[in-house]
């Protein structure tokens, strides 16, 4: 990512010495004004626990926290429209709905 002209910022939450969740932010070097939220995830076991809500508080103070995010003013970010709790979450920090992404898949020919 850094090749690509990209600071990653990331946060990792952990139980004990177990991994149970990460969130990353993508900041690009060339366009800082809008800021990219990629992956949040948690372990299934530790859903409902708050550990996504402290992931992304965590990330956002890091975010913030670099001067290259001086001229930042937007954070985007996308969710599966039927992941309720992370759209409820993501509602909590202000997001609002923008855009609708349709994504298509199939099979390597």
């Amino acid at each position: 990512m850094s090749e690509q002209g990209y600071i990653l910022v990331r946060s990792l939450a952990r139980a004990g010495e177990e991994a149970v969740g990460y969130t990353e932010i993508l900041l690009s070097r060339s366009d800082p004004e809008i800021v990219h939220q990629d992956d949040t995830f948690v372990e299934e076991r530790v859903r409902g626990r708050g550990v996504g809500r402290a992931l992304k508080v965590a990330n956002a103070r890091l975010l913030m926290s670099l001067p290259e995010s001086a001229g930042s003013r937007i954070l985007q970010t996308y969710t599966e429209p039927t992941n309720t709790p992370m759209l409820a979450l993501n509602r909590s920090f202000g997001f609002e709905e923008a855009d609708v992404l349709t994504v298509l898949e199939g099979p390597l020919a």
